[in-house]
Parts: C-alpha cells; structure tokens; sequence
C-alpha cells in the first residue's frame, strides 16, 4: 500500500494501483471538481473505485462551494452516471451511505 497527498482534481496519481478509495470527499466538493478527480484516476488505469455514496430519495447531486456539504453524491445520477455497483455495503457512516465498488475501466468517464 503507498499513501499520498496529491491533488486528484488536476492530475493523474503518479503511481499505478489497482483501487482507489474515495471515502466521504465527493460531498465535499462542486461536482465537476468531483468528477474530474475519477475521471484522473480512470485515466491513470486504475481498475476499482471504493467510494461512500448514497442514493435517493435521501441524496442527491447538488452544487456546493468545495468545502461545503450536501448529502450525497448519488454516482448513478449526473454528473457522473456510474451504473451498476460491483459490491455495496450499506449503511457505512451514516443510515443513508454506502460504500462501494465501481469498476472505473468500464465507465465511460463522460458527464
């Protein structure tokens, strides 16, 4: 395992790794700024995404100041239409949030 400080937003990680954990930032950041931070790792190769998410009708994908807070991000829905998740696990941190695994190679990384 390496840890690491890197600014996801703007650039590929410079290591290639198999997973990535996105745990509880995605409602932390504009959507945009959020999306681009899985498309940098899409790019990098890096095959799996763990990320918190939640669905509706308790979340959804909302505009915000990074920083700020929304309850979400809902990953099926816009801005970032992932499919179907590999594995879920529900109820991590909150009632209304999972964790789970998204396969990053098959999602097209479009808005």
């Amino acid at each position: 395992m390496n840890y690491g400080v890197l600014d996801l937003a703007s650039s590929d990680p410079p290591l290639n790794a198999d997973m990535i954990l996105v745990k509880e930032v995605l409602q932390h950041l504009p959507l945009e700024m959020g999306l681009r931070m899985l498309q940098h790792a899409k790019h990098a190769g890096i095959k799996w995404l763990v990320v918190t998410h939640c669905l509706p009708p308790e979340c959804v994908n909302k505009e915000i100041q990074a920083g700020g807070f929304f309850h979400g991000p809902d990953l099926t829905q816009h801005p970032f239409n992932f499919q179907n998740a590999t594995e879920t696990c529900e109820g991590v941190t909150r009632a209304d949030l999972s964790l789970s695994v998204f396969d990053l190679q098959v999602w097209s990384g479009e808005r």
